[in-house]
C-alpha cells in the first residue's frame, strides 16, 4: 500500500488510502480483462489466418503476392501450375520477367493508379509460361495495406481465360464464314436483281 502524508486530517489520508486501494481492484480485473481479451483477439486471428491459408492453397485460382515493385513475395500451388514454374523459381523474379513485354507500360499505369487510390483493378493480359507459351489471364488485383495504412504488397486473383478466349475466336471465325458464305451465295441476274 502506498503512504501518503496527511494534509488536513486522517480522514482524508484515510480517504486517499481507499482510493488507491480501489484503483488497484478496478486494475487488476481489468489487467486480467485485457490480457484474456488479447489472447482471444489472437486465437480469432490465427483461425482466420488459418482459413486464409486453406483457401489460398486449395484454390483452383492462381494467386499471388507483390511487393509495388513487381517482386514476387508468394504464390500459391496454382499459380505455379499456370505458369509451369516451381514456387523457388517464382519467388525469385518480378511479375514482369512472365509477361510480355508489350502490356508492362499498360500494367505499370493500372498498378500505379491501384496504389495510389487503393481501389481494386481488373484486367486481362498474358503470361509467359516457363516453356515459352503463352496463357491469356484474367486479373483482379488490390492493395494489401500494412497497419499504418500504405500499401504493403499488390495481391491478385488471376483466372486462366484460354478456353473463353479460344471460344471467342471460334465465334468470330463463324461469323467471318457466314459473311464469306453470304457473299458467295449472293447471285445477281445480268439486271441487277438478287436472286
Amino acid at each position: 500500500m502506498l503512504e501518503f502524508e496527511p494534509t488536513t486530517t486522517a480522514g482524508h489520508t484515510r480517504m486517499l488510502e481507499l482510493l488507491v486501494v480501489g484503483a488497484w481492484a478496478c486494475l487488476v480485473p481489468y489487467s486480467v480483462w485485457f490480457v484474456l481479451s488479447a489472447k482471444k483477439r489472437e486465437r480469432e486471428q490465427a483461425e482466420v489466418q488459418e482459413r486464409f491459408s486453406g483457401l489460398y492453397s486449395s484454390s483452383k485460382d492462381a494467386m499471388g503476392f507483390a511487393s509495388p515493385e513487381g517482386v514476387l513475395l508468394d504464390v500459391n500451388d496454382s499459380f505455379c501450375k499456370l505458369t509451369g514454374y516451381p514456387r523457388e523459381e517464382l519467388l525469385t523474379r518480378k511479375y514482369q520477367d512472365i509477361t510480355p513485354k508489350e502490356y508492362h507500360e499498360g500494367e505499370a499505369k493500372i498498378i500505379e493508379g491501384m496504389l495510389r487510390t487503393g481501389k481494386p483493378q481488373e484486367y486481362e493480359k498474358e503470361y509467359i509460361r516457363k516453356d515459352g507459351f503463352r496463357v491469356p489471364v484474367s486479373l483482379t488485383t488490390f492493395v494489401v495495406k500494412g497497419t499504418d495504412g500504405k500499401p504493403i504488397c499488390v495481391a491478385a486473383v488471376i483466372k486462366d481465360v484460354t478456353e473463353r478466349k479460344q471460344m471467342e475466336e471460334d465465334r468470330d471465325q463463324l461469323f467471318k464464314a457466314i459473311e464469306i458464305t453470304k457473299e458467295a451465295l449472293s447471285i445477281t441476274s445480268p439486271d441487277a436483281v438478287m436472286i
